[in-house]
């Protein structure tokens, strides 16, 4: 698990966030605290709102929408969901269009071969910012 918890972790070099709260499920507690030291890092107790959720889960997680669910309902808007499936019986596509569904943007999916039987599916998923009607009165509208 040391191993897949790098890989992701390296990962967010990239990505630009400043999370306040974090959901760590399965990652290297002291390398999260390292890159983010202001931020609260907190199991998963299904009540918490994060703004990044750090998630590994392995080949015994039977339903993983199950998982994407909750996450979905634990993640603030513009919050940002990391997560790795190390040897998950589930396609790549099948993962990536889920989160669609639920309404996630700017899904990214890769996989990488650890060892030949060791399959990693990563991806990580952005939960929208809400929009804010536009309101345009009748009369600033012309020809």
């Amino acid at each position: 698990m040391r191993e897949i918890s790098q890989i992701m972790i390296e990962r967010l070099e990239y990505i630009k966030i400043n999370p306040n709260d974090i959901i760590n499920i399965g990652g290297e507690q002291d390398a999260l605290q390292a890159i983010y030291p202001d931020s609260r890092i907190h199991g998963n107790d299904g009540k918490q709102k994060a703004d990044l959720i750090f998630a590994i889960l392995t080949s015994e997680t039977k339903d993983i929408s199950v998982f994407l669910n909750q996450w979905k309902e634990n993640l603030n808007p513009a919050g940002l969901l990391l997560f790795g499936f190390l040897n998950i019986n589930f396609e790549l596509r099948d993962i990536g269009d889920f989160l669609v569904h639920l309404e996630f943007v700017d899904v990214v999916m890769d996989k990488e071969m650890l060892s030949p039987k060791h399959e990693l599916i990563c991806g990580h998923a952005w939960m929208p910012t809400p929009s804010k009607p536009i309101s345009i009165p009748v009369s600033a509208i012309i020809k």
